[in-house]
């Protein structure tokens, strides 16, 4: 039999620290971005821009890869159209990203007039149309093959091949901003024996998303790294539902919604080869799925438990013991953690089907 007291109890909790809020929790299963965007084509790269409105990507077609970018057209995206001034007819064009006033565009491409083999470019957007394409310069670009770079307010990354014929690679670093970058310099917590394939910086969340093999894996995950104590740390792969024991590679961030786009292959939803899919942020203790855990969702899991609420889409995000039942305990974790800035949730990916979650009978 339920106590009546969660009434109270509810009550105490929203008057304790309502403002209160915290935010950490997992990728969801990844969505296919599906038709006319995705094709029996290969697409290897995109990045969502403008507010949501404009994704860039790259295409290949007949074995060369080129630019396109869809704008949106309510919940769907339209038809893409080829960047014809930033593609060529003879060259691969590939691995779009952006300054962060989205004036300029960088790329990587082994058209002719660069270093060797991939190169850098970059064009500004100017009244209606993109300049011509230009390698930046050797601070940034070698004579090995430049895979892909990406911008913050005080420097580029690069993930770049390191070795000469062999197809691994690090991940590096140089402040400045256009034209004039610093020499790139290796991140150490980011080179190791493994191929580091691509990086993308949220200056906001001090984060890296890269793209990284590891040992005794074929394929390539997505991983983030931290900065911390004026360095970056050591990746980690990212959670839950995104890496597969296929490739996944070139993540990049839509910020305004909070949702990882990335390319991967062969996935069950592929319309055929690669593909480019969207994963949704699960913020662990969200009950009214407004992104955030706050106060109000404590009250939502104490109505749950207690007067047989309403419970989560999603067991995991209020599993925050990681125990595969959602009890009171749960409820003593996330006040801790929301209320009192205790510890941080566990997330455990391991639970595949989430119908096996129960409500424990607490009282």
């Amino acid at each position: 039999m339920y106590c009546s007291c969660w009434r109270y109890a509810a009550l105490l909790l929203i008057g304790w620290i309502g403002s209160a809020e915290a935010q950490t929790g997992f990728w969801g299963s990844p969505e296919n971005v599906g038709h006319p965007v995705n094709s029996t084509q290969n697409e290897l790269s995109g990045i969502i821009v403008d507010s949501g409105n404009k994704l860039y990507f790259s295409r290949s077609v007949g074995g060369q890869n080129d630019l396109f970018v869809s704008l949106r057209e309510g919940d769907q995206w339209g038809r893409p159209a080829a960047l014809t001034q930033l593609n060529t007819a003879l060259y691969n064009e590939l691995n779009p990203t952006f300054s962060p006033d989205g004036s300029r565009i960088f790329f990587t491409s082994d058209r002719a007039g660069g270093s060797g083999e991939f190169d850098i470019w970059t064009s500004e957007f100017i009244s209606s149309s993109w300049s011509t394409p230009v390698p930046l310069g050797p601070e940034i670009n070698t004579s090995n093959s430049e895979w892909y770079a990406a911008v913050d307010a005080d420097g580029i990354y690069v993930s770049a091949r390191t070795e000469s014929g062999q197809n691994r690679g690090d991940i590096f670093y140089a402040p400045g901003s256009y034209p004039n970058y610093a020499v790139r310099a290796v991140i150490p917590a980011l080179a190791t024996p493994n191929r580091e394939m691509s990086v993308y910086p949220i200056a906001a969340l001090k984060e890296l998303y890269i793209t990284r093999g590891s040992d005794g894996a074929p394929f390539d995950d997505i991983w983030l790294s931290i900065y911390e104590d004026g360095a970056w740390m050591p990746p980690t792969r990212v959670q839950c539902d995104v890496n597969t024991s296929e490739y996944e590679q070139y993540p990049t961030l839509n910020y305004s919604d909070y949702e990882l786009l990335f390319a991967s292959r062969n996935q069950s939803a592929g319309l055929g080869g690669w593909d480019l899919y969207v994963s949704r942020w699960h913020t662990l203790g969200d009950m009214n799925a407004d992104g955030l855990a706050t106060t109000a969702d404590i009250v939502l899991l104490v109505y749950y438990l207690f007067a047989k609420g309403q419970g989560p889409l999603d067991p995991r995000l209020e599993d925050v013991t990681c125990d595969g039942r959602i009890s009171i305990l749960d409820i003593v974790v996330l006040t801790n953690y929301v209320l009192r800035f205790g510890p941080v949730p566990c997330t455990d990916c391991s639970y595949t089907d989430i119908s096996t979650y129960g409500r424990a009978e607490s009282w």
